[in-house]
């Protein structure tokens, strides 16, 4: 697919949904009706920022969601999934979110990052070259899967 993309609503009952784009994407909302499906979004192109208003995998299922030279951003709805992945590229990405998720990874370009969290997390990792990254958690623990830390632990 070239240019942009506007995926108003999609659910799916059994079974993964991945979709790429060749470039700008707006997302409505795309649904795992049976909570247990990954759910992958992909933008390329030379401006290919991702808008999503609900992406919900459920309990059990992934998402992922890349872009090539953009942009992440979902504050008007949430990500929901067992592990959510955002991974923005370009010079001049940011990642703004609202997440529900069980894991957390989030590798940022540029820019800043700021993600709102609903709920217990474990963040995987969250990088960024930007000036600032922002992790606020409501409702849950906040737990860091530092893997140097087990490494140390099992000597």
């Amino acid at each position: 697919m070239s240019g942009s993309a506007v995926l108003g609503s999609i659910v799916s009952t059994n079974g993964d949904v991945a979709i790429t784009t060749g470039g700008t994407t707006t997302i409505g909302t795309i649904t795992s009706a049976n909570g247990t499906s990954s759910i992958a979004v992909t933008a390329n192109g030379t401006v290919s920022d991702i808008t999503a208003t609900t992406v919900d995998a459920g309990a059990a299922g992934n998402v992922t969601l890349t872009t090539a030279n953009g942009s992440i951003s979902a504050l008007s709805g949430t990500i929901t999934g067992d592990n959510v992945t955002l991974a923005a590229g370009g010079s001049t990405s940011t990642v703004m979110v609202n997440t529900a998720a069980k894991r957390l990874t989030v590798t940022n370009n540029a820019g800043n990052v700021t993600v709102m969290q609903t709920g217990a997390v474990t963040v995987d990792n969250i990088t960024s070259t930007g000036s600032s990254i922002s992790l606020t958690v409501n409702g849950g623990a906040l737990r860091w899967d530092d893997q140097d830390d087990r490494r140390r632990e099992s000597l």
